[in-house]
């Protein structure tokens, strides 16, 4: 599921602010699983990323941006992996199965950050 917010003002503090504040949204369960996943990467998306970490069990939303937050700039695009669970038809029934989510926000500088 992809999930697209786009502001009109943008300054290279916004970065982890703007993430989190968007992730917030979500329904409490899902902020309860925690972030799946972390990745922050620089320049572009061909350049390999300065944090990237996943976690099982999930972690708290504000200790995740912690591990990016020494390396956000206004180059950078950084990416936030949840789950929440949302109710799917499937075999002729309908089931509630955790839905992974991915947030992204874009440095001004970042290469793709108006795609």
């Amino acid at each position: 599921m992809r999930f697209s917010l786009w502001f009109s003002d943008h300054s290279e503090n916004d970065l982890l602010p703007r993430l989190a504040r968007a992730a917030a949204v979500l329904p409490a369960e899902a902020l309860e699983r925690g972030v799946r996943e972390v990745k922050l990467t620089a320049v572009d998306w061909n350049q390999a990323a300065l944090v990237e970490e996943a976690f099982e069990s999930g972690m708290a939303l504000e200790a995740a941006l912690e591990l990016v937050r020494p390396f956000a700039a206004n180059d950078c695009a950084c990416e936030l992996r949840l789950s929440w669970s949302l109710w799917i038809y499937d075999e002729a029934e309908w089931r509630q199965r955790p839905i992974s989510i991915l947030f992204t926000s874009f440095g001004r500088a970042f290469a793709d950050h108006d795609a």
